[in-house]
């Protein structure tokens, strides 16, 4: 069972503090490379957990400067040797503003696909149905993301994304019961999740396999967990059904992504696991 406990009394979250982070940049290498492997299928995408749509980088401090600012000032004017980071940079035009998921969903959809853009929150979703207000392929739902419908049609494939806040212990034995849902369902599945500890990612692992869920996970740490007290030392993914065409980008983009933002010393590391029942 995935850890649990008491939840702590927090303000409401508000990803503008954390846009671009190291965390974001891993997230939507992946999220972007999932999206690239079905450009030749009609695909309808759910993702749970939308947020507003994009993000103003502040012009001076914040996260996102450990984050994409540092990728963009590495790899400034010339490619990264990685198909995956490149195709993400490409997406990050603006160096004043970051795009969360649903825009870089909306700008990898074909004509006739769809997302479904879950957020709970009222003031939130609002905001992100006026970015996206003129895209008709786009429905902006003000729901609770982990137990929404997958969008289904015939001849169609359904792809979910699931990058919740984790307000809450519970929200990783969710994620789990997310992920069982995605591999019955048929459908194609990323999970995200941060690193502090490796005690709730584990768990998360051990509750797929519980359940079944054929997967693989593939983490990026860009600093020492044993340097980070309680704070984000890293990110990582799972995915569900995914093409073998990502796996390839992302094993080749983590030395890319890891040595650009490494913390402390140029220390990173990354670890994979794959589960098939």
């Amino acid at each position: 069972m995935i850890d649990g406990g008491v939840a702590e009394q927090r303000a409401p979250y508000d990803h503008r503090f954390h846009a671009g982070n190291h965390a974001d940049v891993w997230k939507h290498v992946a999220w972007l490379s999932l999206l690239a492997a079905h450009k030749r299928e009609r695909i309808l995408v759910l993702d749970t957990h939308a947020g507003r749509g994009g993000y103003a980088l502040p012009a001076r401090g914040g996260e996102w400067t450990m984050g994409i600012g540092r990728l963009r000032q590495r790899f400034a004017g010339g490619s990264t040797g990685s198909g995956a980071v490149d195709r993400y940079l490409a997406r990050m035009p603006d160096p004043a503003f970051y795009a969360g998921s649903p825009l870089l969903t909306r700008n990898a959809l074909g004509r006739t696909d769809q997302l479904v853009a879950c957020e709970h929150d009222e003031a939130t979703a609002e905001e992100l149905r006026r970015a996206v207000a003129d895209d008709p392929r786009i429905r902006v739902r003000r729901e609770d993301g982990w137990a929404a419908p997958f969008p289904a049609e015939a001849g169609a494939r359904t792809l979910v994304l699931c990058d919740p806040p984790f307000h809450e212990p519970a929200d990783w034995l969710r994620m789990a019961e997310l992920g069982q849902r995605v591999h019955e369902a048929g459908a194609v599945g990323m999970l995200w999740y941060p690193i502090k500890r490796w005690t709730r990612p584990t768990s998360l692992h051990h509750a797929l396999r519980g359940r079944k869920v054929p997967h693989v996970a593939v983490d990026l740490l860009v600093t020492p967990i044993e340097r980070t007290g309680h704070s984000l030392a890293g990110s990582g993914v799972v995915l569900i059904g995914a093409p073998a065409s990502v796996l390839v980008e992302l094993h080749a983009a983590l030395p890319v992504v890891g040595q650009a933002l490494a913390h402390h010393e140029g220390r990173w590391s990354s670890r994979s696991e794959a589960y098939v029942p």
